[in-house]
């Protein structure tokens, strides 16, 4: 059985639209008073929004620093001038507490995310109203609409591996699509870009797009190509329709879009490219099917719930649509949103390796057997090396790879990535890429690690501060999330220099510091009795942003049911805390049913 997502004489509208990508080239589709919409993302438009955006441009613009760790030390100053009050209320108080902390974390221009191009399909007014259905058929990689009775236009849509999306529209009689409209519109904080339409050709159009970054000037251009039809572009605020003027029963709208990446004039270099795709359709749906066919192949499972089976489906293939693989862009891998991360409040641009939305985005492909999306994950953030080396000497004055680029003190940041690395090895028995890839990544946290713990003679164990538990806080000692993580890259980095046969000279303090680290802050009884809570620092019965002390419990199940009876009480206990004073999000739900299961 294939597996689909249907509207039926609805409007789906954005929040609802349906997905299609190749990787790095992305469309959604829906239908909203009577326009089908299809706003599109290319990671080479969307993060190319700074003077520096390659990992290796950023490391030139990161200076060595003057003064190492002086920067670390101003911030512990602070710290120690920031105790919190017992009782207080907020989920985020470490933001009262030091208002001044990392406003404008590395230069980032707030809300500057360039958008690659919104498209609508309008149609003759004779069918407002009538019958519709847009469906995503997701083992198949398309969405088709039909709208209509008697008179009909079905538009079927997919994105092929190549940055071309292929829309090819039947009609039962011609006209009834009537345009097909290009959008930029302007969006807050955005300083709008410069926007030129011209029309080359009865079948080609093209809207180039030129921003200001720094001393950088980023163009791209954006083309639409009719195949079996020709149009007139009519100029409007903030776009362009292109009029169908004639066409048959058939005929194809081919969309793509080229950057100063790859071309030395986009809006020029673009149309050879163009009249390639032209040439080349069949092509391209060869391609796309042989693609999506191996791709399932690979992953298909059958599950008696069939609505969590569709659930399976639909995120295998939308992660696959929206990774990054092979792009220019692999630094960012999925993002925080994927392709369709297109307006607010969705437009959030994070730099992605340190947002657990994230990690929670790759965490079902071990499961799966994807572990070439694993593999994305791996290279996008092994992309940042380089950077969190000097970062954890500039910063810190500390040897090795800084565990908390960009944002000082998330110490569990590298960590809980790292353990990716480690499940790619667990599941593909890769030694190759264990020896390259994952133990060098793992032996340079090692060292930071070691060097930021510190053993504190008052409490009897190596303790780290000032910590603090993504998004949450307080500025703390030794939060769960962080002793946890680190606690298991400890672990897994013993067990593969044991597999390798390596005998560093970090590791015998990296066994000694896992075997006295800090216990676990538990609460007192409370409203569900004792259960773990971020830090010693943190009141009790704090509402939090994220369930971040289920970290021993999942993923890395240094605690579970093969714990004793106190632990399985306090875990049992945790589980009910968070479900009742956690911020509702995207990934909460996930993370309480696994540790539930666990």
């Amino acid at each position: 059985m294939k597996h689909s997502v249907v509207y039926t004489n609805t409007d789906s509208h954005w929040d609802n639209a349906l997905p299609l990508g190749n990787g790095v080239y992305g469309a959604m589709l829906y239908y909203e008073k009577n326009v089908l919409h299809m706003p599109t993302n290319h990671y080479e438009v969307y993060y190319n929004r700074e003077e520096h955006v390659l990992p290796e441009e950023q490391l030139k613009a990161m200076p060595i620093a003057d003064n190492p760790g002086e920067a670390h030390e101003a911030r512990v100053k602070m710290a120690d001038g920031n105790r919190p009050v017992g009782g207080e209320p907020f989920a985020e108080y470490r933001n009262h507490r030091q208002p001044s902390y990392k406003a404008n974390w590395a230069g980032k221009i707030s809300g500057q995310h360039p958008k690659t191009g919104d498209f609508a399909f309008r149609f003759a007014e004779e069918l407002k109203g009538a019958d519709n259905k847009l469906a995503l058929y997701t083992e198949d990689a398309k969405t088709v609409f039909t709208l209509g009775g008697a008179k009909k236009v079905c538009i079927d849509t997919r994105i092929a591996r190549k940055d071309c999306i292929i829309s090819r529209i039947e009609q039962s009689e011609s006209g009834l699509l009537s345009a097909f409209e290009i959008e930029l519109t302007p969006q807050r904080d955005m300083v709008f870009p410069s926007v030129t339409y011209t029309q080359t050709d009865e079948k080609t159009f093209v809207y180039t797009v030129e921003h200001t970054f720094g001393k950088k000037v980023f163009r791209f251009a954006g083309m639409v190509r009719l195949v079996g039809a020709k149009g007139k572009m009519n100029e409007k605020t903030h776009g362009a329709a292109i009029e169908i003027t004639e066409a048959g029963k058939e005929f194809y709208i081919l969309t793509s879009v080229f950057t100063d990446f790859n071309y030395e004039k986009p809006e020029t270099d673009g149309i050879a490219v163009m009249d390639a795709y032209e040439n080349s359709i069949e092509e391209m749906y060869t391609e796309h099917k042989a693609y999506w066919d191996a791709f399932f192949k690979k992953s298909s499972i059958s599950i008696p719930d069939k609505f969590l089976e569709h659930i399976y489906f639909i995120n295998q293939y939308a992660l696959d649509c929206c990774s990054g693989k092979d792009g220019v862009m692999k630094h960012h891998a999925c993002g925080l949103n994927g392709l369709w991360d297109t307006r607010h409040p969705n437009l959030w641009g994070s730099m992605w390796y340190w947002d657990v939305n994230i990690q929670a985005a790759f965490a079902g492909v071990f499961s799966s057997n994807r572990l070439d999306l694993a593999k994305v994950f791996s290279d996008g953030l092994l992309s940042y090396v380089d950077l969190a080396k000097r970062y954890a000497k500039n910063i810190h004055n500390a040897p090795g790879i800084a565990g908390d680029y960009p944002y000082e003190f998330y110490y569990c940041v590298w960590p809980w990535c790292a353990q990716y690395l480690w499940f790619l090895y667990e599941y593909s028995l890769d030694k190759d890429y264990l020896e390259k890839d994952a133990y060098p990544l793992f032996l340079g946290l090692c060292e930071f690690y070691c060097a930021i713990f510190k053993y504190d003679e008052t409490r009897g164990y190596y303790s780290v501060y000032p910590d603090i538990c993504p998004e949450q806080g307080p500025l703390s000692h030794d939060t769960v999330i962080t002793v946890s993580s680190v606690k298991y890259l400890f672990k897994f980095t013993l067990e593969a220099a044991e597999i390798l046969g390596k005998d560093d000279a970090i590791l015998g303090k990296v066994k000694e510091i896992m075997n006295n680290m800090a216990p676990y802050a538990i609460s007192e009884e409370g409203l569900c009795g004792k259960h773990l809570k971020d830090s010693e620092d943190a009141p009790d019965n704090l509402f939090v942003r994220h369930p971040s002390m289920l970290m021993p419990l999942f993923p890395i199940g240094e605690v579970g049911l093969h714990s004793d009876a106190d632990t399985v009480e306090i875990l049992k206990n945790t589980i009910t805390y968070l479900e009742d004073r956690s911020e509702i999000g995207i990934f909460i739900g996930s993370w309480l049913a696994a540790g539930a299961a666990r």
